[in-house]
């Protein structure tokens, strides 16, 4: 059996691409100066694929619910349908204040390259975040583009309020990832 499995291993080692990927991380401008219980955001890879594993969050100090939800696409038009969003995560943790980034691990949230995946982010204490002026709701770096222009004030679904943008950390790649390139040109992406 041992051989068997050596000789398939070896097989598909020999039909595939493998190049590693780097853990990486991308801050968004942190200039406060509002706040509510959360905000939405787009997040898009650009090139290759992205693992989502972390996100940095301004939040006041003391204890906090938080609550991650995406969506495939925009999250723009589905702020408030309940039905088009997916909890990824629910958890409860302490804050770092609001001078710090709190770091919360999520579960793997995969962007196919070249897509889009809405995020809802919701506290149920206090997430700062800036107002929107016209040019700081679209940031981008080598590997991924966030649009962020509205926040989640009171419960997820109840009431949005325009032109305010995330302040904050995404961390992605930092698995022990890798892209598998197979000889018909489909792209996987796994990660160990």
């Amino acid at each position: 059996m041992k051989a068997i499995y050596v000789a398939f291993s070896a097989a598909l080692l020999m039909c595939v691409q493998v190049t590693a990927v780097q853990a990486d991380s991308f801050e968004l401008p942190s200039e406060a100066g509002n706040a509510c219980t959360g905000n939405y955001l787009d997040i898009t890879a650009k090139g290759e694929a992205l693992s989502i594993s972390q996100l940095g969050l301004l939040l006041a100090p003391g204890k906090h619910r938080i609550r991650i939800y995406t969506k495939i696409g925009s999250y723009v038009g589905s702020e408030l349908v309940q039905g088009h969003w997916h909890l990824r995560l629910d958890k409860r943790i302490r804050s770092k204040g609001e001078a710090e980034y709190t770091n919360v691990s999520l579960p793997e949230i995969l962007v196919p390259a070249g897509d889009t995946i809405g995020m809802m982010i919701v506290s149920d204490n206090t997430v700062f975040y800036s107002n929107a002026d016209g040019a700081n709701e679209f940031q981008e770096n080598k590997d991924l583009k966030v649009f962020s222009r509205d926040a989640v004030c009171g419960e997820a679904f109840d009431k949005t309020i325009a032109d305010r943008v995330w302040n904050g950390k995404i961390v992605y790649n930092d698995d022990f990832c890798f892209h598998l390139k197979a000889s018909n040109n489909n792209l996987l992406y796994l990660c160990l």
